[in-house]
């Protein structure tokens, strides 16, 4: 040790890092998994939460609508069980009611996001159907894109 200073751990590293601006969401969400994970083998689970959180939030985000469903759910494939670890590390904090918000938003990442494509057009339906019907052609060609020639 030089000048009295010892060296960083692992879990101050990934706590400065998660700070760092410009992060893609792949790397956000690396860095703060392995930081709740390293905080949750140490026993802090009550600290662990946070960054699970965050990691679990940034799991929509790589999923988001502009992909299509086969490549976001080939980027969630990398992270099977993140919620779930953030679930028994919220639980082992008891913070139950986290862990049950951390699995819902787990659950829901691909979803919430079938439910954004779909149009909402039952009250354009009642006044212009012609508009409706246009509206949820556009909708199924965004879903169901034709092949490129």
């Amino acid at each position: 040790m030089q000048g009295g200073t010892e060296p960083a751990t692992p879990v101050a590293l990934w706590s400065q890092a998660a700070r760092l601006d410009g992060l893609s969401d792949g790397l956000r969400l690396r860095i703060h998994h392995d930081w709740a994970a390293a905080l949750a083998a140490a026993g802090e689970h009550e600290q662990a939460t946070h960054p699970y959180t965050v990691a679990v939030d940034v799991m929509t985000r790589l999923a988001w609508t502009g992909l299509s469903r086969g490549d976001a759910e080939h980027r969630l494939t990398a992270w099977p069980t993140i919620a779930v670890d953030a679930a028994a590390s919220a639980t082992a904090g008891d913070t139950a009611g986290q862990a049950v918000r951390l699995l819902e938003d787990g659950r829901a990442v691909l979803w919430s996001r079938h439910l954004r494509m779909r149009p909402q057009t039952g009250l354009l339906r009642a006044v212009r159907p012609d508009l409706a019907d246009r509206v949820d052609g556009i909708a199924a060609q965004l879903r169901h894109p034709a092949p490129s020639p």
